[in-house]
């Protein structure tokens, strides 16, 4: 095993995830991510991967939600990450979700396309800007529409690839 798979094994992590990672926040649409995540949950064997501090905001609002959604068994809050940590997580997730409603340039995206992970974010603020087109665009707020993207990409080993190119 590597260092990389090393580092995901402690973190809890024993299947293909997708990725947050940032503050957990409600501007950074880490419910939609939650409810858009129960919606693909029954249909892949995938966790969901919450990295990032803001734990008295989860614990008030996003463990709730995730208990009336019944899909706690495999999403995984890790807390603040190391730069290492926080590599492994980039370079091994199938795809880096960011839905957020504002940033101010949105490092998260270029440190996901860097370690050549496809990104799906919101069409917004400095997003687009940031992530041309190696990046997939969805609107903020709308959980329906970042499940069906995060399906179409799942879906499309191709599709990924070529996002995942472009980000490099």
């Amino acid at each position: 095993m590597d260092k990389k798979e090393s580092v995901i094994k402690e973190l809890g992590i024993n299947k293909p995830y997708l990725l947050y990672l940032g503050a957990l926040d409600p501007r950074k649409g880490v419910e939609d991510i939650v409810d858009a995540y129960s919606m693909i949950e029954d249909k892949y064997d995938i966790q969901l991967v919450l990295a990032g501090s803001g734990e008295e905001w989860a614990d008030n609002v996003l463990l709730p939600k995730i208990a009336r959604l019944r899909c706690a068994d495999d999403i995984i809050f890790t807390g603040y990450v190391s730069e290492e940590q926080k590599r492994a997580l980039l370079s091994m997730a199938e795809l880096f979700v960011f839905p957020s409603e504002y940033e101010g340039f949105g490092i998260p995206v270029l440190e996901a396309m860097a370690c050549g992970v496809p990104v799906i974010t919101t069409d917004i603020s400095s997003l687009p800007e940031v992530g041309g087109d190696a990046a997939f665009y969805v609107s903020p707020h709308e959980p329906k529409e970042l499940a069906e993207a995060i399906v179409r990409l799942l879906d499309d080993s191709g599709e990924r690839r070529v996002l995942s190119e472009k980000g490099f």
